[in-house]
């Protein structure tokens, strides 16, 4: 660890344990033990409790055993719902390839195969790309399979299942969202299926690119979405046509992101040290250790969108304020029932009671402002 690196000891110790069940190499051996309290909580905050306890397995430490208790707990969880969605999904997949409905599988159920092992990648959902006119027939085959949908296109199951479907990807960044608005049907057919479709590698690897990006433009980038992406990087970047994804990006206007997210996955989760002396790379671990609360200005160098988000959020937030202060200006009818009886039988007269209102509050403020001179 660099002596300017924003790592706790923690962080250093988590992530130098990654590396390690990544490369199927001896588990390193500290100088002094962790906190192992502060290790777990940044092993939830940062989505990698179940991988966390199989790097763990073989460390013994008193201190260790009630964080280890936790983990195990998460990582048993993570056993149980992979055993559970294995068994669902087919029948999914065959409900929908026997309707004729087009659809394509994607996230993290592909995600997780290119891990160590499935349950270190815990399913959050399953998710669908399905077309708008097919979602009436998609939620009878959904019903029929005994899942409820708790929200629009969203499906859950005990214990703890849910099957997600969306008319379309979408992002925060406009330019994202229209690249990857296609025809489902120009997706690759899954083998042995005709309407169930997928990524090809370069098309997975682009949309997984997209989401790290918008994430790490949120301040929602963690080390559990950067080892996502190691790990399909590891498996696929000897056969995938990096000719073609450069191009891509370009197109997706991603500047030098991809190139520096690389190098810092590879600098986490392959112990490679040549390129440590990057000022850009400490910034972008500051950037994702504090979920974006250290690192913005050099982050919104290297990925525009940065700047975007920051500009949207604000938008948000102002209009969030204009409405409050009109709903403080102008309250709704119940609230103004309350003070003016008429409106019960007249409500038309609303208008002239908000008038009515504000001249009482502006006498209030004149008066109160003249007390306080006194």
């Amino acid at each position: 660890m660099r002596e300017d690196s924003i790592r706790t000891y923690e962080a250093d110790c988590l992530i130098k344990l990654i590396e390690a069940i990544l490369s199927k190499q001896e588990l390193p051996k500290f100088e002094q033990d962790p906190d192992w309290e502060k290790l777990y909580k940044l092993a939830i905050y940062h989505n990698v409790g179940s991988i966390a306890y199989c790097c763990l397995l073989g460390t013994e430490a008193y201190e260790l055993d009630p964080w280890k208790e936790k983990l195990a707990k998460i990582y048993h969880k993570a056993v149980s719902l992979e055993g559970h969605y294995t068994a669902q999904v087919p029948r999914i997949l065959e409900a929908l390839e026997k309707a004729r409905i087009d659809c394509v599988l994607f996230g993290d159920y592909i995600l997780r195969v290119y891990y160590p092992r499935p349950e270190m990648r815990p399913l959050s959902s399953v998710n669908f790309l399905v077309d708008q006119r097919d979602c009436k027939a998609v939620r009878a085959i959904m019903m029929d399979l005994d899942f409820s949908e708790e929200q629009p296109l969203s499906f859950k199951k005990e214990p703890g299942l849910c099957i997600t479907f969306y008319p379309r990807l979408e992002f925060l960044n406009k330019q994202f969202s229209k690249y990857f608005n296609i025809p489902l049907k120009q997706y690759v057919t899954l083998s042995a299926h005709r309407y169930v479709r997928g990524f090809e590698p370069e098309e997975f690897y682009l949309y997984l690119l997209a989401c790290v990006a918008e994430a790490y433009a949120k301040g929602d980038m963690d080390m559990g979405l950067l080892l996502d992406y190691r790990c399909f990087y590891r498996a696929l970047y000897k056969t995938l046509d990096w000719g073609y994804l450069s191009k891509e990006s370009e197109r997706l206007k991603m500047g030098v992101f991809p190139e520096y997210i690389t190098k810092l996955s590879a600098l986490w989760y392959d112990g490679f040290v040549d390129d440590w002396e990057d000022a850009i790379l400490t910034e972008m671990e500051a950037y994702v250790l504090t979920k974006g609360e250290s690192g913005r200005v050099q982050s919104e160098k290297l990925l525009p969108l940065v700047r975007q988000v920051v500009d949207i959020y604000q938008r948000k937030l102002q209009k969030k304020r204009r409405r409050e202060r009109l709903e403080i200006l102008f309250p709704n009818l119940e609230y103004m029932q309350a003070m003016y009886r008429t409106l019960r039988y007249v409500p038309p007269l609303l208008p002239f009671c908000w008038l009515l209102r504000g001249v009482r509050l502006r006498k209030d403020k004149i008066i109160a402002k003249k007390v306080n001179k006194k």
